[in-house]
């Protein structure tokens, strides 16, 4: 026996509503990175979700996004948003994306997507017609530059009370 609530309608039953989508809307196949234990956090299409997302293997954004977030996996719908901060090990961009984005494996922007800010990556893949502008280098080339900004011996500070003042001879002497 099933027990119901009479104040909450039941949900009408439609074919692979439960199963989960791809951002095309086909229902998802098992991908290279996801596995059935994983953590996965689904923002739909008409959820704003605002702040620090953590303990989140996969993140699928259909709606508005705006966080900081290190995880596996970032899917971005055609209808998703993600302002933030974003260190992942693979991505696949159907919206748009906006902020600090590292994808340590791989980065995909699909045709339909929109990737703006500071992105790292490990391989990237462009479809025809996905855009991508802002400060852009693998992964490898920004930890190598980072490493050699540090590795630079720092100039000594100056100190001006010590230094002897230059002497001017005067005419006549």
């Amino acid at each position: 026996m099933r027990d119901t609530n009479p104040s909450i309608p039941a949900r009408p039953a439609s074919p692979g509503r439960d199963l989960p989508t791809a951002p095309s809307g086909r229902p998802r196949e098992a991908t290279a990175h996801s596995r059935p234990e994983d953590s996965k956090l689904i923002v739909g299409s008409n959820i704003r979700l605002k702040g620090e997302i953590a303990a989140c293997d996969v993140l699928v954004v259909e709606g508005e996004v705006e966080a900081a977030m290190t995880s596996r996996q970032l899917e971005i719908a055609r209808s998703g948003v993600f302002k933030g901060n974003c260190e992942v090990a693979t991505a696949e961009i159907h919206g748009r994306f906006e902020g600090d984005l590292t994808a340590r494996d791989v980065l995909r922007v699909q045709s339909t997507g929109q990737v703006k800010g500071r992105i790292r990556y490990g391989t990237l893949e462009v479809a025809g017609g996905g855009q991508i502008s802002g400060d852009i280098d693998t992964v490898e080339a920004a930890e190598a530059a980072e490493a050699a900004k540090s590795a630079k011996p720092a100039k000594p500070p100056v100190d001006v009370a010590t230094q002897a003042a230059p002497q001017v001879a005067e005419a006549g002497e």
